[in-house]
């Protein structure tokens, strides 16, 4: 900004107003040349300091890349104050659930940012309000959630604000949530409908299992054979276990 040609009665003064913008953080330090005038040459110079600050930074996690349907794990938001002269207050952003994904029950809330954190359980929304962070300092908010239906969640925050720095960027994060497996079936059949005493027929189990993503382990069940039925021995017409095609 530049005054050239000016002029003042005697003993007054004038003002002249411009608008700034500051376009990187830190303290501005401000200081004229020496201001002049034809008739009383060079005077003094002024001075005057601006902050200004950058919006805060935020990143958020989960506690696991992947968890069964109707489990729970963490979601933990960092918030940042990347200003070394200001301290940021009214610091605040929401999260918004993707849909099939919700806050559990217990919450498990943590919080480290002052403020306000809305998190309420089965509800689908995450939110700091009037938080506030030292110069260069950081804080967290942990709260569990629960998948409720299988798929990827891809969960992204609004932008994170305060009074200082105004708006920042947001935050993205995934997990997914896997299908709940189902159980094997298992059918049971007699060779024959009836047998002599002493006769012998096969009884032949068909374990089944219906998912079509998930391999099923430590399958198994145990079969009471009702008084005056036995295992023949030896136990011919046994079908050996068969692990094709689902059968």
């Amino acid at each position: 900004m530049v005054l050239v040609n000016g002029g003042l009665p005697a003993n007054s003064a004038c003002t002249i107003v411009v608008n700034v913008t500051g376009i990187t953080s830190g303290t501005k330090n401000n200081m004229t040349s020496a201001v002049t005038s034809t008739e009383g040459g060079a005077g003094g110079t002024t001075s005057a300091s601006l902050a200004v600050a950058a919006p805060p930074t935020i990143v958020k996690a989960f506690g696991a890349a992947g968890i069964a349907m109707n489990a729970n794990t963490t979601l933990t938001f960092t918030v940042t104050n990347p200003n070394v002269g200001t301290v940021a207050t009214g610091v605040g952003f929401t999260d918004t659930l993707p849909a099939g994904l919700v806050v559990a029950t217990p919450n498990g809330l943590t919080n480290t940012c002052g403020g306000t954190v809305t998190a309420v359980a089965g509800a689908s929304s995450v939110t700091l309000a009037n938080g506030s962070l030292p110069v260069t300092g950081s804080c967290t908010i942990t709260v569990n959630v629960t998948g409720v239906t299988a798929g990827a969640k891809n969960n992204f925050t609004s932008v994170v604000t305060s009074t200082e720095g105004g708006a920042g960027g947001t935050a993205s994060a995934s997990i997914t949530v896997a299908a709940e497996a189902m159980p094997p079936t298992v059918s049971k059949a007699f060779g024959t409908a009836s047998i002599a005493v002493n006769g012998t027929t096969t009884l032949i189990f068909a374990l089944t299992n219906p998912n079509t993503g998930t391999a099923l382990s430590g399958v198994g069940f145990t079969d009471t054979m009702p008084a005056g039925l036995v295992v023949s021995s030896p136990a011919d017409g046994v079908v050996p276990w068969r692990h094709d095609h689902g059968d």
